[in-house]
């Protein structure tokens, strides 16, 4: 999904109307991105929509006496280079529209339409087409960053609950529509009314023979008593599902088990199922069934499974932002998984097909330079959606990495000298050559000077 030079040259119309969020420091001669991220130009003070991005502008030094390389002179040598080459923050939220308006050096491919995205502890936001930047959230006060997810496929047939598929088990019982979390009403109040069975309602789930551990999520709402409520699936081996914490507003519940593959498959929501006797009712929607250790953004269905595709962000003018094949980022991402729940690599920056840092199976971030390990921190911990912050520099006098924010494990490694990395036109965020490999999402990114 890395773009080509021509893509460069020629961006879309989209992108060059985009705000340019490249940040020059006022006391250091300034060399900043141009609107297609190719050519090093001075810019005027501005403010980016929908996330933290601005830009600040001096002019190159050429000599006297303006030895930080102001505009009223210059250095005698030339001026400083600039500390930082290029900046994004998504710390301010989305617009109205839920979406970021990115920088025009940053672009973003998501192919698939009709996404979702989770917006608070008990909301979620539907609607959104190709290449939206979506600002997800997931707590209160709110910590946004942009959203950007692997493929993957959610194998329930009928994700709103108000869908005719879904029928009652051990009846009576009633499916009633009522509004979901993203306020549509979509989703449905069942009434399990039999005093002697548990009721429930069952959807069917297509059979992945390669699905191996998967995750069934649903969203949940007026759930008042201790064990009463619980979502759960047929190719799961008993206990087959998980029991829902109180709650009366909404809130996002999964659970994560090996398959099986025999006999017919199907997902069940029980409003009231302990003991079996018992008779009461729950609010349900968004369901997903998908691959994997950790739930994404709920994929949308309507009487078939549902993909959505790999979504891919890249940062232009490689050769701006890591001069020689030199690099210093600052990454702050969330993770959708916790420690020990990605499928395997997760990329972090890709610079071409053997140089990245990549967050890798045994919870590690590395550097990789020309196919080998250079640096490597001790093995790491954290939790669903927490922050990491990654710091990596390859300059030519240190190899480092610096990593905060996770809870347990050595979060820094160096070594005493750098090795260029080669580079493409583009430097790929979170995500490898075919898009993200997982989900996160991208807080912020600095690109700072390496040889400053």
């Amino acid at each position: 999904m890395l773009r080509s030079a021509a893509w460069i040259e020629a961006p879309p119309t989209r992108r060059a109307a985009a705000s340019l969020a490249v940040i020059a420091l006022a006391t250091a001669a300034s060399c900043t991105l141009d609107a297609q991220g190719t050519q090093p130009v001075s810019m005027t003070s501005s403010s980016g929509g929908g996330g933290e991005a601005t830009t600040t502008t001096t002019s190159t030094g050429l000599g006297g006496m303006g030895g930080a390389g102001s505009s009223a002179g210059g250095g005698g040598a030339g001026g400083s280079p600039p500390k930082e080459l290029g900046t994004w923050s998504g710390a301010a939220g989305p617009g109205a529209d839920g979406t970021y308006a990115l920088p025009s050096w940053l672009e973003l491919s998501s192919p698939s339409t009709e996404k979702t995205v989770q917006t608070g502890p008990s909301t979620l936001r539907t609607g959104f087409g190709a290449n939206a930047a979506r600002g997800h959230n997931v707590t209160s006060p709110p910590a946004w960053g942009l959203a950007l997810e692997s493929a993957r496929t959610n194998r329930n047939h009928s994700s709103r609950i108000s869908a005719a598929s879904w029928e009652i088990l051990h009846p009576p019982g009633s499916i009633v529509a009522t509004q979901g979390p993203d306020a549509a009403n979509l989703a449905a109040t069942i009434a399990d009314t039999n005093s002697t069975g548990m009721g429930a309602a069952v959807a069917v789930v297509d059979i992945d023979p390669l699905a191996g551990t998967s995750t069934l999520s649903a969203w949940v709402g007026g759930v008042q008593a201790v064990d009463q409520v619980k979502i759960a699936s047929t190719v799961f081996p008993s206990p087959f599902g998980v029991t829902v914490p109180l709650q009366a507003g909404w809130q996002r519940i999964s659970h994560t088990a090996l398959e099986s593959t025999g006999g017919v498959a199907k997902d069940s929501l029980y409003p009231a199922q302990s003991p079996g006797s018992a008779t009461g009712s729950a609010s349900f929607d968004f369901v997903s069934h998908e691959a994997g250790k950790y739930p994404s953004s709920a994929i949308l269905t309507s009487g078939a499974a549902a993909t959505r595709e790999a979504e891919a962000l890249v940062a232009s003018g490689a050769a701006t932002l890591a001069p020689g094949g030199y690099f210093h980022v600052t990454l702050v991402f969330a993770p959708s998984y916790a420690s020990g729940e990605q499928a395997g690599a997760h990329t972090l920056l890709f610079f071409d097909a053997l140089n990245r840092v990549v967050l890798d199976a045994l919870n590690r971030v590395v550097l990789m330079v020309n196919g080998m390990p250079a640096v490597a921190t001790a093995t790491l911990s954290w939790k669903r959606d927490q922050a990491l912050t990654v710091e990596v520099v390859n300059a030519p006098t240190e190899q480092r990495i610096t990593v905060s924010g996770h809870d347990t494990g050595g979060g820094s490694a160096s070594a005493p000298t750098g090795t260029p990395v080669g580079l493409s036109t583009e430097i790929g965020i979170l995500g490898g050559a075919a898009g993200s490999e997982e989900c996160a999402d991208l807080r912020s990114i600095r690109f700072e000077d390496p040889t400053p």
